[in-house]
């Protein structure tokens, strides 16, 4: 469910209730909470969106657009192996963890859930393991390499 469809729904159930007496107040926030629901269940709530950069040897840099107060930290496990920690419980309930790729060709990013609280990141170029995959792109328009995680109800 889109915004404007939200604000639709919203906008009708009151419409409704004020032409038909015999909803109370009590009714009309049991009707919006189901709304609200159904909102965050079909889209999930972003609880955290962050640009990452990666060079040397270095552990990625983050650039957080998005975060719910989590402390995320990265690190460097190895060549091409990544990790950002301090997730919760991200083995329990629904979960959906998005990455833009903004690398060149050739590269790959791989990103999949390590534990419950830490996602790991593999990136390759031209097969192997390598660092410095996380570029980005400093010409205009500029790309860059996003991760997205979001909570379903």
């Amino acid at each position: 469910m889109s915004i404007s469809s939200l604000k639709a729904s919203i906008a009708s159930v009151l419409t409704n209730s004020a032409a038909d007496n015999s909803l109370t107040p009590e009714v009309n926030k049991g009707l919006l909470f189901d709304i609200i629901d159904e909102f965050v269940q079909s889209d999930g709530e972003v609880v955290y969106k962050a640009q990452l950069t990666q060079s040397g040897t270095d552990a990625p840099v983050i650039n957080e657009y998005v975060n719910t107060g989590l402390t995320i930290t990265a690190g460097y496990n190895d060549i091409g192996s990544f990790f950002l920690s301090g997730f919760s419980d991200l083995d329990t309930g629904k979960w959906e963890i998005e990455f833009s790729k903004a690398v060149a060709p050739g590269d790959s990013v791989d990103v999949f859930c390590g534990s419950k609280s830490t996602i790991n990141l593999t990136t390759r170029s031209a097969g192997s393991n390598a660092n410095g995959v996380l570029r980005g792109s400093t010409s205009t328009p500029a790309y860059y390499n996003v991760i997205t995680v979001k909570k379903y109800a």
